[in-house]
């Protein structure tokens, strides 16, 4: 299962045409920004607190709202 679930698809992406767009780049920021709101609060305190969870609820709010209305 694991060779089924990353094999062919490190292959599919190596032939893929790779060109962002500015909402491509948003989505990437945003999930850099909000693995860092979480990375950094767990090497703090060593747990993942609630409002960290609250953070990328946030963000992912954030991206629903941006794809379906904003576009």
């Amino acid at each position: 299962m694991v060779f089924q679930s990353t094999i062919p698809v490190a292959i599919g992406l190596s032939f893929t045409e790779w060109r962002f767009t500015q909402a491509e780049y948003i989505n990437l920021l945003s999930t850099v920004a909000m693995s860092l709101i979480l990375l950094i609060s767990i090497r703090k305190r060593k747990s993942l607190p609630a409002r960290a969870l609250l953070a990328g609820g946030a963000f992912y709010l954030f991206y629903i709202v941006r794809v379906f209305l904003i576009r």
